[in-house]
């Protein structure tokens, strides 16, 4: 872990939340997002470059505003969800910290004609929010994202200098009480072990306003752009509890009793108590409120 990570955790009170019995109405904290990491793209074509390598219009961003997206291959599989951000002329990409290498990886492979600097923000540090805490750190913090209003939630993002203006008493939550946030709220996330696994319409992020079509070509577009006017889309997200004794994981397949794939997990934590909460890429056909699973496991699709 990083030294100025560690340095602020050591000086902060961490909270325990029993993730079945809070009321998420009445959270107001902040989560130190160590898992994730920033991506900069710099250079007189770093606009042009990225219109061409993700899913949502570059160009309607304003300074400090932002946007979640996402990079495809060219099968149309998702490599990496982003929330991007135009800072000083540049854009900040937060990112799931395991997904970062392919996703540079892969936007260096088409950068070497192109006049842009891509490279992960080591001085950038992530923080979600959720509650008015959000907008009373705003001011201390380098940028600020809501992107839900019900309940207010969103990124602060902090350099060393900025952390050291944070309040060491503050109350700070675990990564994990975030994947629950996000779960809630129908967000997908993409880890290195579901990369190029799922299109963007699996995940549901045409409806999160993650993809544009009617801007131009990028990676993937023609077959996501196929699905989205003549497909017939066979799996969709879904937000799910599921009851085993056996752990369930990021991208553990679905069965069903007779041993059909039902589908994938995307996000999972566990509430204790052998239950689970998931958001899974499911298939849509006679799919059931509950459905009983192989090794008497038990799925309850949530409304």
């Amino acid at each position: 872990m990083n030294a100025i990570w560690k340095a602020f955790l050591d000086n902060s009170n961490q909270i325990d939340f029993d993730l079945g019995k809070f009321k998420l109405e009445e959270v107001n904290t902040i989560i130190p997002l160590s898992n994730y990491v920033v991506i900069k793209i710099s250079g007189t074509d770093a606009q042009k470059f990225i219109q061409g390598q993700t899913t949502n219009d570059v160009t309607a961003l304003l300074e400090g505003s932002w946007q979640l997206t996402c990079c495809c291959n060219q099968k149309g599989r998702v490599i990496a969800v982003i929330w991007l951000v135009k800072y000083q002329q540049d854009y900040l990409g937060i990112i799931e910290s395991s997904t970062a290498p392919l996703l540079v990886s892969e936007l260096k492979k088409f950068a070497v004609f192109s006049k842009v600097s891509i490279e992960l923000d080591q001085t950038i540090f992530v923080f979600g929010a959720v509650g008015e805490i959000l907008s009373q750190l705003a001011e201390s913090a380098l940028l600020q994202i809501i992107y839900t209003e019900k309940p207010k939630q969103g990124f602060l993002l902090y350099t060393a200098e900025h952390l050291t203006k944070l309040s060491h008493n503050l109350s700070i939550a675990p990564a994990l009480f975030w994947q629950f946030l996000n779960i809630n709220q129908n967000i997908p996330e993409v880890f290195k072990l579901t990369q190029e696994q799922f299109t963007p319409h699996q995940l549901n992020l045409p409806a999160l306003n993650a993809v544009n079509f009617k801007k131009g070509c990028y990676r993937g577009q023609e077959i996501i752009a196929r699905m989205h006017y003549l497909g017939k889309l066979k799996q969709e997200l879904y937000k799910v509890k599921i009851h085993s004794n056996n752990p369930i994981f990021i991208g553990s397949v679905i069965m069903d009793a007779s041993e059909k794939v039902l589908g994938q997990c995307v996000n999972v934590i566990s509430l204790g108590q052998n239950q689970y909460l998931a958001l899974a890429v499911l298939t849509k056909t006679e799919l059931d409120d509950m459905i009983q699973l192989k090794e008497d496991a038990l799925l309850e699709v949530l409304k």
